[in-house]
């Protein structure tokens, strides 16, 4: 298999420089980074490309206050799209994380049935790469428990956040803030049924 060509690397290089913006705290840096890698990638790279992908998922991830929140969904559809067919590991980890982030999105555009979706879609997904137990999956779990407890699909909400809470203990400790707050929603729950 051959290695990524110079335009690959050169976007992967400003995905790169992009995430030790962000991890530097420099989120404007990052916003720029990645808005340069999404034009440069869209100049000299094929729409299915995973370096492109990369870049439009960070851009929507990160995003700028110039990007509205239909530019972001856009994005992340698109690598939705492009990601479908390929196999590989790194196309199922960024299809999954695209999900999770479209449903965030479509969340808070009031489009729950659609957020609902993409988190069962993202949920497979991280599975398939994760195993069922690994604690990357409980954030995607905890978003479909809300939103199921919203809508009052009480069993439902209620065996998703026993599922989070099952993970967050493994990985957290009994006393972790986030298991706290885990139990106290399930409670809740436990108190509507």
């Amino acid at each position: 298999m051959a290695g990524p060509t110079p335009a690959e690397r050169a976007v992967d290089e400003l995905n790169a420089a992009g995430l030790e913006a962000l991890a530097a705290g420099d989120r404007a840096r990052a916003q720029r980074v990645f808005a340069d890698a999404v034009s440069r990638a869209r100049d000299s790279l094929a729409p299915g490309n995973l370096s492109l992908n990369e870049a439009l998922y960070n851009r929507a991830t990160h995003p700028s206050a110039d990007l509205s929140d239909d530019e972001r969904a856009a994005d992340l559809a698109h690598v939705i799209d492009a990601t479908a067919a390929d196999p590989s590991e790194r196309a199922r980890a960024l299809a999954a994380s695209a999900c999770h982030n479209l449903a965030v999105v479509r969340e808070m555009q009031g489009r729950v049935d659609a957020a609902r979706d993409l988190y069962v879609r993202a949920l497979e997904l991280r599975e398939g790469l994760l195993g069922a137990e690994h604690p990357r999956l409980r954030p995607t779990i905890v978003r479909l428990a809300q939103l199921e407890h919203a809508a009052g699909r009480t069993l439902f909400a209620l065996n998703l956040y026993e599922r989070a809470l099952v993970l967050a203990r493994a990985e957290l400790g009994p006393d972790h803030r986030e298991v706290r707050a885990l139990e106290a929603w399930r409670a809740q729950l436990v108190g509507e049924g």
